[in-house]
């Protein structure tokens, strides 16, 4: 009767097992299948309320060159920024050098 018992509990404890396993792999399926998409992804397609075809896809790529057009002369400022900021700080390291041999 013992081993009866747990033959029993060594097969239940597995089909809990499978059961949690089983459960899992299908909540991750459903979180890949059901996400809705990031902004990159939407951008490839034409939008539901635009024209499709040809003109959906110009539409599209004209608007996503437009961004592109934006972060290209976002970082353009910035590393104009950048440059000034770095010219400032080798003048004042400069001034700084001048200063100290001048008080030695």
């Amino acid at each position: 009767m013992m081993m009866v018992r747990r033959g029993l509990l060594a097969w239940i404890s597995r089909v809990v097992v499978l059961l949690v396993l089983l459960c899992c792999a299908i909540s991750v399926l459903y979180m890949l299948a059901c996400t809705p998409k990031g902004d990159e992804e939407q951008l490839a397609l034409p939008r539901a309320n635009s024209p499709t075809g040809k003109e959906g896809y110009q539409a599209v790529l004209q608007e996503w060159e437009e961004q592109h057009r934006n972060y290209v002369s976002s970082l353009k400022r910035q590393i104009a920024q950048l440059k000034e900021e770095l010219q400032e700080r080798s003048e004042q390291l400069r001034n700084g050098q001048y200063q100290a041999s001048d008080a030695a």
